[in-house]
């Protein structure tokens, strides 16, 4: 069967021809904007400047807006920028200057490199006359650079190949514009893709907005690689946020010596001097050495007075290192509040650990808290510290670091589980003095200690660390210095090795701020809300609810119920007293004291655990009901853990309250959280989301206008000159901290199987080498270096002199200061 053919169709007339749009280039990265639309926004100007080496010219030329306007980053004077040649751009006309800059910024984002200032010259008046831009790959690198025989360091790796590239403008007097007069579009190199124009110098900034939302972050301790992260994610990626993470840690870096004076001590001293003008109470006392720099730094604001003028019964500081650019050690003066937690009395940079200075310490110390000398002390084993206690206040009872000594009983009795059993219970268990002599000398015989130097030295020094000896003495429940070490952990979530000093007062005042804000919020609970009763004793627990804060009260409940334990065995009335034996459901053997004033309804415990804490023990409660007793006696109250200890109207407001940067911050994140809601709704629509952008266009330009005329880098601080000479920037200081691990690696160095002593092994031993009293003679002459591993939890204990006559005369006035 034949397929019939197709009919041929017939011609159609041919469409008249219309102009073909230029297709946009597949390498711009950035959206096709009409010409039309361009020109709206666009300025026009004339130009006719006769010159010798410009290119005369009457066309009317596009001139681009700000870089800021993303609509004309693509055409100029009609056409497109990656089209453009020399004599599409040579004899145009800018405005300003900053137009001309944007012009060329726009073109090198366009094309794929980044540029830099070249050259500038000046007429007679001093103004800018001549300005250009080259490509940042123009240029080469000096040969003595390159052909240096004697370097260490790997050099930087080359950028400068001789790239041609220019574009530079002259002024035009007569007309008040800037006349192109060099444009050379011309590469030596391969030009940037568009995944890779991000990392192009010229086109990397860290906004205002992203910098004020950084340092923000950074106020907070917010690390600075996490703030990018978060700025990356909220920009949607790193492809539009538009720098590097090292473009925001050298933006950061300049925000931070731009809050500097001459000096970073001036500095940190004008931030202390505004403090103490708004707190008529602050206190801030410091030294300088001969060269005028920065020596001791003591500062304590009002409140810091008024909670030691409540709670400085007991006293406890320590020093941390670390802190700062300086290395000077940081020490913390705490104590414990009616809230049973830390309070803060002072603060001190140190510009070394010696006697006197610790001494300087204590005694500025005392000065500001008008001479109220606390009656307990808790250090570490510090000498220096020890030393400047016994001298300022040697009526205060110092109490060693039960934390630092058993750390360091671990570490000089090694392979004595049983010792570190015992001296554990000799230290927190209450016992008579002779429980404990028998106790410690059956412990030093059986592990056969009798000649541990650490152990007869310890012993010397039971006065202060044994629970026997310390008993009956108010140390508001504290036995370590933990207090101390825990407001330091604190503080390093804000301070860093390499912090300045006006960076480090302001930090110290963040942390401040939290630890204030905490106790308040304890103090709120308190009173607006109460504990559900829950013990046998529900009047008296009633009652230690009311007077009681709410941190003590659950101590005292926790006494309350302990008290079903025990019960009244005897009770002989003797003069004026009443004398109650107790005796432990369980420990029949076993028997407490109680003795009853009733004329003046006053106790005593023989545990004398009230005496010790402040608060009634079991034993007490437990006489108490036996004298069917319904409230808790006056003689029982320690006030300093009442409700009503620490009764302030108003506190003082401190310089972050009035202080610009501050205002600027609340401004900013108040703003910021207004903005968030807004942005939410905006984004559920494309009619939301268009006119949004159109009133934050609008409003953009308004509140540039309006933030026009402000300085902010003059706005920080008082240029007010001083009379005084510029205070100097503290050295480095040396401290007795342990050193950094990084510092700390190949340190361990090999020791000798026989001597111990490192620098050579067992075969080559110049002890093992030697023979008779020669040999022994010439191992007393070397000298040990002994690196040690737990050397941070030292208490600081010194090594004494090998005269047996000098030791004993030492260990003697040790017993003599404390056991007096």
């Amino acid at each position: 069967m034949t397929r019939p053919k197709r009919p041929r169709p017939r011609p159609r007339p041919t469409p008249t021809a219309a102009p073909t749009p230029t297709p946009l280039p597949p390498s711009l990265p950035f959206k096709w904007f009409d010409t039309a639309v361009i020109n709206q926004n666009s300025k026009e100007a004339e130009f006719d400047i006769p010159s010798s080496h410009d290119i005369l010219s009457t066309d009317r030329a596009t001139i681009l807006p700000s870089v800021d306007d993303s609509s004309c980053s693509i055409v100029f004077n009609g056409k497109h920028l990656q089209q453009l040649t020399s004599e599409d751009v040579i004899g145009s006309q800018f405005e300003t200057l900053t137009d001309a800059e944007n012009f060329y910024s726009n073109y090198s984002k366009v094309m794929g490199f980044s540029i830099r200032k070249n050259d500038i010259r000046y007429n007679n008046d001093g103004q800018t006359n001549v300005r250009r831009w080259v490509c940042n790959r123009e240029g080469e690198r000096a040969k003595k650079y390159v052909e240096r025989k004697d370097r260490i360091r790997e050099p930087r790796a080359v950028t400068r190949v001789k790239c041609p590239a220019a574009f530079r403008v002259k002024m035009n007097k007569k007309v008040g514009t800037w006349v192109v007069n060099q444009f050379i579009p011309k590469h030596s190199h391969e030009l940037a893709m568009n995944y890779d124009i991000k990392f192009l110098r010229s086109h990397r900034s860290v906004k205002d907005c992203d910098m004020a939302q950084a340092t923000a972050m950074k106020t907070v301790g917010i690390k600075t690689s996490q703030i990018m992260d978060f700025l990356v994610n909220q920009a949607g990626g790193y492809d539009n946020v538009g720098f590097t993470l090292e473009d925001l840690y050298n933006s950061l870096d300049v925000e931070r010596r731009s809050m500097m004076l001459e000096t970073d001590s001036e500095s940190a001293l004008a931030y202390l001097k505004g403090k103490a003008d708004i707190d008529p109470n602050f206190f801030c006392k410091y030294t300088v050495d001969e060269e005028n720099r920065l020596s001791n730094l003591f500062w304590a604001d009002s409140i810091a007075r008024l909670d030691y003028h409540h709670f400085g019964d007991v006293l406890a500081f320590d020093s941390t290192y670390k802190t700062n650019e300086y290395g000077k050690p940081l020490v913390m003066l705490v104590g414990v509040n009616n809230h049973y937690a830390t309070c803060f009395f002072g603060c001190a940079l140190l510009v070394d650990e010696t006697i006197e200075t610790y001494m300087w310490v204590l005694e500025t110390f005392l000065s500001a808290m008008n001479n109220k000398k606390p009656i307990s002390v808790v250090t570490d084993g510090d000498r220096a510290m020890r030393k400047a206690i016994k001298t300022v206040i040697p009526e205060a009872r110092h109490r060693l670091c039960v934390w630092h000594l058993q750390r360091n009983a671990q570490s000089n009795v090694r392979n004595k589980p049983n010792f570190i059993k015992v001296f554990t219970k000799c230290i927190f268990e209450f016992l008579t003095p002779k429980e404990f002599d028998k106790l410690w000398w059956n412990m030093v015989e059986k592990e056969g200690l009798q000649n541990n130097d650490w152990v007869n030295k310890i012993y010397t020094k039971r006065h202060r660390w044994a629970e026997t000896f310390l008993r009956g003495h108010f140390f508001a429940d504290m036995r370590t210095t933990q207090r101390c070490e825990g407001m330091n952990a604190y503080m390093n979530r804000f301070l860093q090795q390499k912090l300045k000093l006006q960076e480090f007062v302001r930090q110290v005042d963040r942390a401040l701020s939290h630890t204030r804000y905490k106790e308040l919020e304890q103090a709120f609970k308190t009173k607006h809300s109460s504990s559900l009763m829950s013990t046998h004793l529900e009047s008296l627990e009633k009652h230690a609810e009311s007077i009681y804060i709410r941190n003590l009260f659950f101590m005292v409940r926790d006494q309350i119920r302990k008290e079903a334990q025990f019960m009244v065995s005897t009770c002989v009335t003797v003069l004026d007293r009443q004398v109650y034996q107790l005796t432990k459901f369980g420990q029949a053997d076993k028997r407490w004291t109680v003795v009853y004033y009733p004329k003046d309804q006053n106790f005593e415990c023989k545990c004398m655990e009230f005496q010790s804490s402040g608060i009634p023990c079991c034993h007490l409660f437990c006489v108490l009901k036996s004298l069917h007793l319904s409230e808790i006696p006056n003689s029982l109250f320690n006030r300093r853990w009442s409700k009503d200890a620490k009764v302030v109207e108003c506190p003082p407001k401190s310089l972050d309250d009035q202080s610009r940067d501050i205002l600027k911050m609340i401004r900013y994140g108040s703003l910021s959280t207004e903005f968030n809601e807004i942005c939410y709704y905006a984004s559920m629509t494309d009619a939301g989301y268009l006119k949004l952008k159109g009133l934050i266009t609008q409003l953009k330009s308004e509140m540039l206008e309006l933030s026009g005329n402000f300085d902010e880098k003059r706005g920080r601080w008082s240029s007010e000159k001083r009379n005084a000479a510029i205070i100097k920037d503290p050295l480095n200081v040396k401290t007795k901290g342990a050193p950094s691990a990084r510092f700390n690696k190949g340190v361990n160095l090999k020791k000798c199987g026989h001597c111990k002593l490192p620098g050579h092994n067992r075969r080559k031993c110049p002890v093992l080498n030697e023979v008779g009293k020669e040999g022994d003679e010439k191992r007393k002459n070397i000298t040990a270096y002994e690196v040690s591993s737990n050397a941070s939890f030292d208490i600081n204990l010194e090594n004494e002199p090998a005269d047996k006559n000098v030791v004993e005369e030492k260990l003697q006035e040790e017993d003599d200061f404390f056991c007096r």
